[in-house]
């Protein structure tokens, strides 16, 4: 999947960089790029369309401070106001850029040459992957697993408890991952690395905490509470699209939730798409996302392909 893969520390390699950023371009249209911020800070990011509405760098030229955002944030304040990469980079530059602050769906980079540190950010509930690692004197992440193993030029090994984890809850715990020696960044948290020797420490700068809000125990109260949250979230993640956006469909209630809200908020997305391996079986999710797409007058788009084309 797309995002931001880097390399820090000592061991940082460019053209090991360049097989991370490979291992994950799955589609022709995909793009990606890289960029040396200093010696021993190799970043890059990789994006799925080509006019690179997916990707979102800022660097300031004079001490070459560079922010990488994956996915948008937003400042947590009501409403919401999208931090670009421009707006993060001013912000730290100035000393402003608090985590805790932000919210969204996002993964930040943050390299900054002056003070030989990386830091490396999840949004609040960790809603973009991030895979890492620590061998040999650098600092290897990315959105997949498989770019950290291309970028090291090893095969992966997978993990005893990460298996028996996931096996056991569907997924796994904590920052274990399913292979030996790579970690998963968890929500709330930022790694920072030591440029110059590679060593990280992680953090958690928010955390979620569960409590009982005595005004939603009635049902009502609680639906309607849920309806404002969604119309807010639609609102704030859908007012900085000017070129419009894509919906991926299945056909779902996840589905029907989203094209509604999008409406909602005067946001309708300007095509839908999704796959399978025909459209003709009547009720199966390809074809009701179709007809979902028809509801709302969206033009519609079916990825056709055969089951062992899946996994490629």
């Amino acid at each position: 999947m797309p995002g931001i893969v880097g390399i820090v520390g000592p061991g940082a390699d460019a053209i090991r960089l360049r097989s991370g950023l490979a291992a994950l371009r799955h589609f022709p249209q995909y793009g990606a790029a890289s960029v040396t911020v200093a010696p021993g800070v190799e970043c890059g990011q990789v994006w799925r369309d080509g006019n690179r509405s997916g990707r979102d760098w800022a660097v300031d030229p004079e001490s070459n401070v560079t922010v990488l955002v994956c996915g948008r944030a937003f400042t947590a304040s009501t409403p919401a106001r999208r931090m670009t990469a421009s707006a993060l980079l001013d912000a730290h530059l100035r000393d402003e850029l608090d985590l805790a602050e932000l919210d969204g769906s996002y993964t930040l980079l943050v390299a900054d040459p002056r003070r030989r540190i990386v830091r490396i950010a999840s949004d609040r509930l960790g809603t973009l992957p991030l895979y890492y690692t620590a061998v040999d004197g650098g600092v290897y992440f990315g959105p997949e697993a498989k770019a950290v193993f291309a970028a090291l030029e090893r095969r992966p090994v997978l993990s005893k408890d990460g298996v028996i984890s996931f096996l056991n809850c569907g997924y796994c715990l904590g920052k274990t991952t399913l292979f030996e020696g790579v970690s998963y960044l968890e929500p709330g948290t930022v790694v920072e690395i030591d440029v110059d020797s590679g060593r990280m420490s992680v953090q958690r700068y928010w955390r979620v905490v569960y409590s009982a809000a005595p005004e939603l125990r009635g049902r009502r109260a609680a639906e309607d509470a849920l309806h404002e949250a969604l119309l807010a979230a639609h609102s704030a993640m859908l007012q900085d699209a000017p070129n419009g956006f894509a919906v991926m469909l299945s056909g779902g209630w996840d589905s029907r939730g989203l094209m509604a809200y999008a409406k909602s908020v005067h946001h309708r997305p300007t095509a839908a798409l999704t796959w399978g391996r025909t459209l003709d079986v009547p009720n199966s999710d390809a074809s009701l996302a179709a007809e979902l797409a028809a509801r709302f007058a969206v033009p519609f788009k079916f990825i056709a392909y055969e089951s062992e084309q899946l996994g490629e």
